[in-house]
């Protein structure tokens, strides 16, 4: 069925039914009227549950962040109501109508499910690595400071009331450090066995307990006396031995309970506290405080096996670059005690070096955290992007930065994919109608401010159903690939060629302002698309009806340019339908069409 013959919006869904893309259309009162296959299964419903149903009614509105930096979907976020799917998170996007008289809503669902859960662990995993490189670089002119503020900043990363460091000896809990003056004292006592941390005691493993009620423990007496439904704890060891916990709680639910980020956090966070415990009790006394920072560096690099991070420290007055183990093995580079900052520089790719300077110079200048993403180049020639968190070191003199570093190609690479999934089509990889009216809006911006102008050319193949029946959909997608190659090496580079759906592809010539210049790029298009396709033994003959619009001496809006150029490509094809049908043509000459 070709757009021309469309007399209800129906028509069009059908249009789309072999889309990979959800597509749907709504009655003004908000019902689903037509879809194609893939909503069924984005919406977890059967076809028939689905004619009728309300759309709102199955939709809540969520916030929810995929990156801090920039969404990489189009649409509003939704999470689905409970059903097959309950949960589920998509992406709901308007897409203008193609039918003129149509009063209902286009829709485009995209399910983003899975790359917020992975975009969310990611953003999470940086935030406790970057919380622990916080802690590390502390000032330590006093070690119960140290402890108090570490807890601090280990709650409020946790999204935690309390934090605690104990001591425990002979079935008694000792508090040693906390984060609520006025309310604890340190060297308060409990009896171990009212405690949450007599169960990570026993355990000597991290023990994450929301809802506590909801676990093995509901009944134990540290409910009743205290009510924190909350907690989670890791054993502390000083030298070798079992010495206390470290454990974070809360009176109050934690949405989601807790993660392999979270409990990874808190165990690194116990092995440095342990780690200054056994300074306090072998010296008893402080010492300096580079010393501190290079024990606490060798700490980091132990834990950066169990975390998959490296860190770096810059000394801007040496212009030295100090990279752990695992950065170095990031970059791919030989391992070397340090490297010069230019040696550095020069793997980071040149768009993002810019940005790695001016946030350096904040840092040192300012006091300001660096916090950016940025390609690198390893040794190998392979692009890398890496996260980078780091500070100034307030200890030391203020040339001196300190910070950590993660390896995120892995997943810049799947939100990549994503977003070329959701902006261009799976089959002929152009770019997708999504896409494509947002092309049109920038060109549109561009001529308005620069005063130009610019053609849009709507291209329609013809009998391209009449393939579809004789030869079946395989041959209709050779067909439609081909075209697709075809269009884009008969336009320049600064054309924009996308596919509208089905068999109409959309073109955006910019400068073009004339019918006469119009006809000769016509021309040059039918003459490309002329030549046999092959399937098999046949050959595959196609034409193509074009129509075109002029902005902005036709229209300035997007859809009424596509409007134009469809009413224009539609003027064309009844001005064709008394030429010989191609594949009869093919087929006089004994081809086998």
């Amino acid at each position: 069925m070709k757009k021309t013959d469309y007399s209800s919006i129906a028509d069009w869904a059908l249009h789309y039914g072999r889309s990979k893309d959800a597509w749907l259309t709504l009655s003004v009162d908000g019902q689903i009227q037509q879809f194609n296959a893939m909503v069924p299964r984005v919406l977890g419903l059967s076809q028939t549950e689905l004619i009728g149903k309300k759309l709102s009614g199955m939709l809540r509105r969520v916030d929810a962040m995929i990156s801090r930096s920039n969404a990489i979907f189009r649409g509003t976020l939704f999470s689905l109501l409970p059903g097959t799917r309950s949960g589920a998170i998509l992406a709901v996007e308007e897409i203008p109508c193609p039918l003129p008289d149509w009063r209902g809503r286009l829709l485009r669902l995209t399910d983003v499910s899975e790359l917020i859960e992975v975009e969310s662990n990611r953003i999470r995993k940086l935030d406790r690595l970057t919380a622990l490189a916080d802690i590390m670089t502390l000032a330590e002119s006093d070690r119960q400071r140290w402890l108090d503020e570490s807890m601090e900043l280990g709650a409020r990363t946790l999204g935690l009331e309390l934090g605690m460091v104990s001591h425990i000896q002979d079935g008694v809990f000792h508090l040693l450090a906390h984060n609520a003056p006025g309310i604890l004292q340190h060297g308060q006592t409990w009896p171990l066995a009212q405690t949450y941390c007599s169960i990570t005691a026993a355990s000597h493993e991290v023990q994450a307990l929301s809802p506590f009620l909801d676990s093995p423990w509901a009944d134990h007496p540290c409910f009743s006396h205290f009510g924190y439904q909350s907690y989670i704890g890791a054993p502390l060891w000083v030298h070798g031995q079992m010495y206390g916990t470290v454990s974070f709680c809360s009176r109050v639910l934690r949405p989601g309970g807790f993660d392999h980020n979270d409990r990874i956090f808190v165990k690194l966070l116990a092995r440095w506290v342990g780690g200054v415990i056994e300074r306090m009790n072998v010296e008893g006394r402080l010492r300096e405080s580079h010393g501190e920072l290079e024990e606490q560096v060798e700490l980091l690099a132990m834990a950066e096996k169990v975390a998959r991070l490296g860190h770096w420290r810059l000394d801007m007055q040496l212009r030295t670059m100090l990279l752990s183990d695992e950065a170095q093995s990031f970059l791919g580079l030989p391992s070397r005690p340090e490297w010069g900052l230019g040696e550095f520089e020069a793997l980071i790719a040149a768009d993002d070096r810019g940005s790695w300077r001016d946030q350096i110079n904040a840092c040192l200048e300012e006091g300001a955290q660096i916090g950016l993403e940025l390609r690198m180049i390893n040794a190998d020639g392979y692009t890398r992007w890496l996260s980078l968190r780091g500070m100034r070191l307030e200890q030391q003199q203020q040339h001196q930065l300190f910070g950590v570093m993660l390896d995120i190609t892995d997943t810049r690479q799947a939100q990549e994919t994503i977003l070329f999934q959701a902006s261009h089509d799976s089959l002929t990889g152009l770019i997708n109608r999504v896409l494509l009216f947002d092309r049109l809006g920038q060109e549109i911006r561009r001529c308005q401010r620069n005063d130009g102008h610019f053609a849009v050319l709507f291209i329609d193949l013809d009998y391209f159903k009449q393939i579809n029946d004789r030869y079946g959909h395989e041959a209709g997608d050779r067909v439609l690939v081909q075209v697709a190659k075809r269009l884009a090496s008969a336009l320049r580079k600064s054309d924009t060629v996308g596919r509208f759906g089905g068999d109409e592809f959309i073109a955006i010539i910019p400068g073009l302002n004339t019918r006469e210049a119009a006809a000769l790029l016509k021309k040059k298009i039918l003459r490309r698309l002329e030549t046999p396709i092959l399937f098999g033994r046949d050959e595959l003959f196609i034409s193509a009806s074009i129509g075109v619009s002029f902005y902005p001496a036709e229209a300035t809006l997007p859809q009424d340019l596509i409007r134009k150029a469809d009413n224009d490509m539609y003027i064309v094809k009844e001005s064709r339908r008394s030429l010989p049908n191609p594949l009869q043509q093919g087929g006089r000459r004994g081809r086998s069409t």
